[in-house]
């Protein structure tokens, strides 16, 4: 899979995730690293991306 300079603020992001979200829409997700997290934890992720 290609580098993804945004990998260091996954871990960031995901512990700040407001508590009881289940829905997340992931606009500019490249190559969709972020959204497969968001889904494994549980959440309906919808992402896209202009590429």
């Amino acid at each position: 899979m290609p580098f993804d300079h945004n990998d260091h603020y996954h871990p960031l992001l995901l512990r700040n995730l407001p508590p009881g979200g289940r829905t997340a829409l992931d606009v500019g997700c490249g190559t969709g690293r972020f959204a497969r997290r968001l889904a494994a934890r549980g959440y309906e992720v919808d992402a896209l991306d202009p590429s």
